[in-house]
């Protein structure tokens, strides 16, 4: 009986916990995610993946953000999936990529230079991504 009640007890406090704490409700939502505790467990297996995925994941959002602040509209799936396949595939827009991710993980103590965020929009030009995923269809 007692293990029942100091059960009960524990779940009341996660309750409280998660009516007052935005980050445990959205973190329980993710987790109980089906497609996200699937690519979970397909792609987040060691550190080393997990470090990828979080660069995958900040140029996403930064390519997103670019195109959405030049088109005021979102990026299809198609030409953001060309876009970051051209990022990573491209040696010197993929420089600019991980140095960008060096600064955000902390391991550059130097700020960006502005020119190197205007020489990673300039190398992934949307217009030209378009044109070339035009012609590849």
């Amino acid at each position: 009986m007692e293990e029942i009640q100091k059960y009960n007890q524990s779940e009341s406090e996660g309750a409280k916990i998660l009516k007052k704490n935005k980050f445990f409700r959205d973190f329980t939502s993710l987790m109980r995610n089906i497609e996200f505790k699937q690519f979970y467990f397909n792609y987040f297996k060691d550190w080393t993946d997990i470090q990828t995925m979080i660069f995958y994941m900040k140029l996403y959002t930064m390519i997103e953000d670019a195109y959405f602040g030049q088109y005021n509209k979102s990026i299809s799936d198609e030409l953001i999936t060309f876009t970051l396949h051209k990022i990573i595939t491209t040696d010197k827009i993929r420089k600019v990529a991980i140095e960008m991710f060096k600064n955000f993980k902390g391991e550059k103590l130097t700020l960006l230079d502005p020119q190197i965020l205007d020489d990673f929009t300039m190398l992934i030009n949307f217009e030209e991504n378009k044109k070339m995923l035009l012609l590849e269809n």
